[in-house]
């Protein structure tokens, strides 16, 4: 069986309040991890990556089936059946990191494009992390 890893920086981290609802019960395994990118602040409440040059640090969550990726799909507002610009965040699979910058393997990831995180009033975090208010 192949491993599925999924990198989040958001709401599903540990703590946070889609971790609860989603992978609490589905996760096997876990590490801090980073991946090429840039993380913004929406004033929804949430962050978004772009694929941009930097660094996104979050955590690697390994899961027990594929099935959690249709869930996940569904709280990312992410549907593989609609135009890519129907979509909110799109799932890619992305490189992965150690903290220290050692690669860890690919990973799914949810980015969205640099112009829909700015028109909804992203703001950039320069250190790339973001910290659930909520959690």
């Amino acid at each position: 069986m192949a491993r599925l890893w999924v990198f989040v920086y958001g709401t599903l981290k540990p703590g946070g309040v889609g971790y609860g609802q989603f992978c609490l019960n589905q996760v096997i395994a876990s590490q801090p991890a980073i991946a090429v990118g840039q993380l913004y602040h929406l004033p929804a409440g949430y962050p978004a990556m772009a694929p941009e040059e930097g660094w996104v640090r979050g955590v690697v969550l390994e899961f027990k089936d594929e099935q959690i990726l249709a869930q996940l799909d569904a709280y990312e507002d992410y549907d593989p059946e609609r135009a890519p610009g129907d979509n909110l965040y799109y799932r890619q699979l992305i490189q992965i990191y150690t903290p220290d910058h050692y690669p860890l393997g690919i990973a799914w990831g949810y980015l969205m494009a640099r112009p829909t995180i700015l028109s909804l009033g992203g703001q950039l975090l320069p250190r790339g992390e973001w910290n659930n208010p909520a959690g």
